[in-house]
């Protein structure tokens, strides 16, 4: 049932890219537990460079509704001069649940710390089966995530859409069931070959720039 105002509860990452981006934070990062951020306000005698997802997703869910949330996010520097790195919206996706689960995956400790002991305890019992699980989202979900993933990888100058859409059915573990999916995916595969010797070579190339 709707209500008045959403009390939406952050769930964390349910997507992270497996690219990162090494750097101080510059803000409060929404998917590293308050323990592990180094931004000013957690690390008073100075911050350290850490090592962060390039992208992500997360989902933020109504308390007493079925809303739902799901934000795309990119990391960037800050400036060019400047090694801190601050986080993008790219994209939002704001769903309403056909239904609400019973048992909701909501890392309370997030919002009541006097709790957080005891949660990490009983986690720890926890068999590793039981960790979140992409797969295990309602299907609305799972679609809305693909969806902000393939945007993440068509940006202009990056992907194509066909190109974006297949490495983003490789990332959720989808399979590749047509042979035009399956063509591009060889298509990109000889394509990003052939880039290793830019890479190789970038030292020789980035005066061109």
């Amino acid at each position: 049932m709707p209500c008045e105002q959403c009390d939406l509860i952050p769930f964390g990452a349910v997507w992270k890219s497996i690219s990162t981006i090494t750097g101080e934070l510059g803000q409060k990062s929404p998917i590293l537990p308050d323990e592990k951020q180094t931004f000013p306000a957690y690390m008073p005698h100075g911050k350290k460079e850490i090592e962060h997802p390039l992208s992500f997703i997360t989902k933020e869910e109504c308390r007493n509704c079925n809303q739902c949330v799901l934000t795309a996010y990119e990391s960037v520097f800050y400036d060019n001069t400047r090694n801190e790195i601050v986080f993008e919206r790219i994209n939002v996706k704001e769903l309403k649940l056909k239904q609400k689960k019973e048992k909701d995956s909501i890392d309370l400790s997030l919002l009541y710390p006097t709790i957080r002991l005891r949660t990490a305890r009983i986690q720890g019992i926890r068999n590793k089966r039981e960790r979140y699980n992409f797969h295990d989202e309602p299907q609305e979900i799972k679609d809305a995530i693909f969806e902000l993933v393939k945007g993440l990888f068509s940006v202009e100058g990056f992907l194509s859409e066909t190109q974006a859409n297949v490495v983003t059915k490789i990332r959720l573990g989808r399979k590749l069931r047509k042979s035009t999916e399956r063509n591009t995916k060889r298509q990109l595969k000889n394509k990003l070959r052939s880039l290793e010797y830019i890479v190789d070579y970038w030292k020789d190339l980035e005066d061109l720039l």
